[in-house]
């Protein structure tokens, strides 16, 4: 699991609206699975002993029921109305009129900023710049989920920003204090995915070029 995606996510990924309510979400997963795909073709020829995984545990509390995931509120951006019900598979040509038999519905555990806590954590989720999750809702049908777009709700960037649009997320300014900081945490964090093979040293270079040259600060 590559934390903060969502289905179609690709590089690129237009961030702005589209067809949703909310941002769309521009966090890649490709830089991961680079990093995976040397870790397989390792395992294959050498028996390198790959990453371990990071997928949701309820045994760690980490994967959780989907009723009790708590998103902050951020005033203009929607949340879902409820998670999807997941039922066996069903002829869609003929579809029952009602299901009856539905699965319990498990997630992965979020933070206070709402941004995953297991999976592959890249630097965009590991030292954000917002909530990047892999909903959205569309705007013709609020109660819809979009089928392929995740969300991103941008952190504000000082504490008086925050404070007059009543969202509860600390602020770039808060949890950052200066763009060096904000590097600095995306360098060190880089480094670390780096030494666990999750990440190739080109595409980590290429985060904190990115860091560097953020408009945000």
């Amino acid at each position: 699991m590559i934390a903060g995606t969502q289905h179609g996510g690709r590089p690129g990924t237009d961030s702005s609206p589209g067809p949703c309510v909310n941002p769309r979400n521009p966090h890649s997963a490709t830089p991961a699975l680079r990093g995976l795909f040397v870790a397989l073709e390792e395992w294959v020829r050498t028996g390198a002993t790959p990453p371990p995984s990071s997928v949701p545990s309820i045994a760690q509390g980490t994967a959780v029921a989907a009723e009790t995931v708590k998103m902050p509120t951020v005033p203009g951006y929607a949340l879902p109305a409820e998670a999807n019900r997941i039922g066996p598979p069903v002829d869609w040509v003929d579809p029952p009129t009602r299901l009856d038999n539905l699965y319990d519905t498990w997630v992965c555990a979020v933070d206070a900023d709402g941004n995953e806590v297991a999976g592959i954590r890249m630097p965009p989720i590991a030292v954000p710049l917002g909530t990047y999750t892999g909903w959205n809702v569309y705007r013709a049908q609020p109660a819809s989920f979009a089928t392929r777009d995740g969300s991103l709700i941008p952190f504000a960037r000082t504490r008086n920003e925050r404070e007059d649009s009543g969202d509860s997320r600390p602020s770039l300014e808060e949890r950052y204090g200066s763009r060096d900081s904000y590097v600095a945490r995306v360098e060190a964090t880089a480094a670390a995915l780096v030494a666990d093979r999750l990440l190739l040293p080109a595409d980590a270079d290429a985060y904190v070029k990115a860091a560097r040259g953020c408009d945000r600060f």
